[in-house]
């Protein structure tokens, strides 16, 4: 099976964001938005029916999304609340003329806003459950949940660190 990301053009609703960063290279959860979301094809997919799989780069699919595009038998296509195709099953990488259309599921995200960023960096930080230390964490370091820490970052003595994080690196933590 061919998994496809499809790069339209950059929302102007994401602007700032959008103006020095591609959308899919956008970080989120320690990785590109790219890598996020080819993660979580690869956590849910069966093994696919039809050969090629796309999915536009402004859309976090649902679980359920990605399980109906993996086990269908015909081509479909699920399209955005304003009729846009955001996600398809094919058998060459195109859609044929007749195809099944399906509106996209509450549960996946079109990325038209900052915020719909940040609920996505939510749902894969809450989503870590081990810890990843790269960096240095001094003594009287307080850590409760399980965080990432980058290569070169420190934790400083009298740090508290409570629920998840993600710290990337070359990053300097303190109390204060």
């Amino acid at each position: 099976m061919k998994i496809s990301i499809i790069q339209t053009f950059e929302k102007i609703t994401l602007y700032p964001i959008s103006k020095t960063i591609k959308l899919s290279e956008f970080p989120v959860g320690g990785m590109s938005l790219k890598e996020a979301i080819m993660l979580r094809i690869s956590q849910f997919k069966t093994e696919s029916i039809l050969p090629h799989i796309s999915f536009r780069h402004d859309l976090w699919p649902s679980k359920s999304l990605i399980e109906s595009l993996c086990s269908t038998k015909d081509e479909i296509a699920f399209v955005s609340n304003i009729g846009e195709i955001v996600a398809f099953a094919s058998k060459n990488g195109n859609l044929s003329v007749n195809f099944n259309r399906f509106k996209l599921d509450p549960e996946s995200i079109m990325i038209d806003y900052p915020w719909d960023l940040l609920k996505i960096n939510e749902e894969l930080i809450e989503k870590i459950e081990s810890n990843t230390i790269e960096g240095d964490i001094k003594s009287n370091v307080n850590i409760v949940g399980k965080i990432k820490l980058g290569k070169g970052s420190v934790l400083l003595p009298g740090t508290y660190i409570e629920g998840n994080a993600i710290i990337g690196s070359d990053c300097k933590i303190g109390p204060n």
